[in-house]
């Protein structure tokens, strides 16, 4: 994907209007619709765990991997795909590598976080339903 859009950026045949934060192939597209109901669910999903006694720690742990998933998709859409998907000047092969390798590197690290929240809301779920 990153490398997709660092190849498009310097493209002759771009047009004008495929630019920008919300252009066609901008993942801000969905991460940015996605983050709030990934926040409201997350802080929710707190606030009920407070009252509950089964599965509290592993909704925390969710919780807070998801919100720092969602602000980390947020610094990686800030940092690196605005830069890929401006008008500004060309992207040079050394920045091109830099704004790939943080992407994917920052990616990793943010599936990693959704992949503990996924688990943790699992856990969660099966200490409720085996509390009952």
């Amino acid at each position: 994907m990153p490398d997709r859009l660092a190849d498009e950026h310097d493209s002759p045949n771009r047009r004008p209007a495929s630019r920008g934060p919300l252009a066609h192939g901008s993942p801000a597209r969905y991460h940015i619709p996605s983050a709030l109901m990934v926040l409201s669910c997350a802080l929710g999903s707190a606030a009920l765990a407070t009252r509950r006694g089964a599965g509290q720690r592993a909704t925390a742990v969710a919780a807070a991997s998801s919100l720092c998933a969602t602000a980390l998709s947020g610094y990686i859409i800030r940092t690196v795909n605005l830069r890929l998907l401006d008008d500004g000047s060309p992207i040079a092969e050394d920045e091109r590598l830099r704004l790939v390798s943080r992407w994917h590197r920052l990616n990793r690290a943010r599936l990693a976080l959704l992949a503990v929240a996924t688990v943790g809301f699992e856990y969660a779920s099966w200490s409720e339903r085996s509390a009952r």
